[in-house]
C-alpha cells in the first residue's frame, strides 16, 4: 500500500536551528561562569532533547550534578527563548517540497524533541499552516520512543506502516524502527550518511528533490 503521511523532524531536516542553538548554549554558559564550547560539540549534542544537550556541553565535573544540569538549563532556555528565531532558516527546497507533498496528497506532521512552545513558534514563521500535527517535547515521551508518532499517525487517520518519519539522525531512525514506520535518512543536517546508514534507514535523501522522489514513489 502506498505510503500516505510523513512525519518530519525539525532540527536538522527542515530547519538549521544549529546557529541560534550554538549562540543560546555559550550565552548560557558564560552566565553561570563555564568555559564557552566549540560549535562541533553543541552540534553533537543536538537530537535527544535540551536536557540531554546540555549535559553534553557543560564541564565534565558537574555532568552529573542534577542542580547545576537544572540550573544551566533554565539559564539555556531563556537565552534560547529570546535568539530562537535569529538565524534559523529552512534548508534549501524544503518548503517548496512541502507544498508538492501537500498537493500530492500526503498528511505532514511534525515531531521534535525540543521543547513544544518553541517547535510551535518556529513552524509557524517559517511553515504557516501546512503541518497537519505539531507534537513538540512535554505530550509524549522523548523520540526514539514511538509513543508521539503513533498518536501523530492516528490523528492523521493512517496507520503506521503507511507512515514515513524523516530526519537526519539514529534517534530519527530509531523511532520509525520502533513504530512501525518507513525510515529516510536526509543527509543535510548534523549527522552522516554513514552514522543514517549505521542505524538502518530504509531510505538516504541527499537533497529535498531526492526525498521528494523517494516518498512519491516508495510503496
Amino acid at each position: 500500500m502506498k505510503h500516505k503521511a510523513i512525519i518530519f523532524d525539525l532540527d536538522g531536516t527542515l530547519l538549521d536551528t544549529l546557529p541560534d542553538i550554538y549562540k543560546s548554549v555559550n550565552i548560557a554558559l558564560g552566565s553561570i561562569g563555564y568555559p564557552l564550547v566549540d560549535y562541533d560539540i553543541v552540534k553533537g549534542g543536538i537530537n535527544r532533547g535540551s536536557r540531554h544537550l546540555i549535559k553534553s556541553v557543560v564541564p565534565q565535573s558537574v555532568q552529573s550534578d542534577e542542580a547545576a544540569i537544572d540550573n544551566t538549563l533554565q539559564a539555556y532556555t531563556q537565552a534560547y527563548a529570546e535568539h530562537y528565531n535569529d538565524s534559523t532558516k529552512p534548508y534549501a527546497g524544503i518548503y517548496d517540497v512541502l507544498c508538492r507533498l501537500k498537493e500530492h496528497g500526503f498528511r505532514l506532521a511534525v515531531i521534535s524533541n525540543k521543547p513544544h512552545r518553541f517547535v510551535c513558534e518556529l513552524i509557524k514563521a517559517h511553515f504557516g499552516s501546512i503541518f497537519d500535527v505539531v507534537i513538540g517535547q512535554g505530550e509524549f515521551p522523548a523520540k526514539p520512543d514511538p509513543q508521539a508518532p503513533i498518536a501523530a499517525a492516528e490523528r492523521m487517520g493512517v496507520l503506521p506502516q503507511d507512515t514515513f518519519i524523516v530526519g537526519d539522525s539514529d534517534v530519527d531512525m530509531a523511532t520509525a524502527g520502533a513504530a512501525g514506520m518507513t525510515s529516510i535518512g536526509v543527509c543535510w543536517g548534523y549527522r552522516s550518511e554513514g552514522e543514517l546508514i549505521s542505524a538502518g534507514a530504509d531510505y538516504i535523501a541527499k537533497s529535498a528533490q531526492e526525498l521528494y522522489n523517494i516518498v512519491t514513489g516508495a510503496f
